[in-house]
């Protein structure tokens, strides 16, 4: 009958007890530490984006300074009547002016 009522079990109910009062706080704290990490990760990645949108919203002044410089360094690369490119000498045989 002592068996049926865990009476005699050396302490493993009161082990169990203590481990499952363990697991319990634990994912507790985890919980409180989840939350803490979404929040900060969520405002990093907020912050990133803002960083980001000066030059890579389309339309913005800097992008488009941007790209109008590199197509005006690509321009004299290409007969555009030909719709091919225009071999360049390289700068050290260049006649200087």
């Amino acid at each position: 009958m002592s068996a049926l009522d865990g009476a005699g079990d050396d302490g493993l109910r009161a082990k169990k007890k203590a481990q499952l009062d363990l697991k319990e706080r634990r994912r507790g704290e985890r919980e409180t530490q989840q939350k803490a990490f979404n929040k900060h990760n969520g405002e990093v990645r907020f912050i990133e984006g803002k960083l980001g949108d000066g030059d890579n919203v389309p339309g913005s002044e800097l992008n488009l300074r941007v790209a109008r410089s590199i197509f005006l360094k690509n321009q004299p690369l290409y007969a555009a009547s030909k719709g091919r490119g225009v071999p360049v000498p390289p700068r050290w045989a260049r006649a200087e002016d």
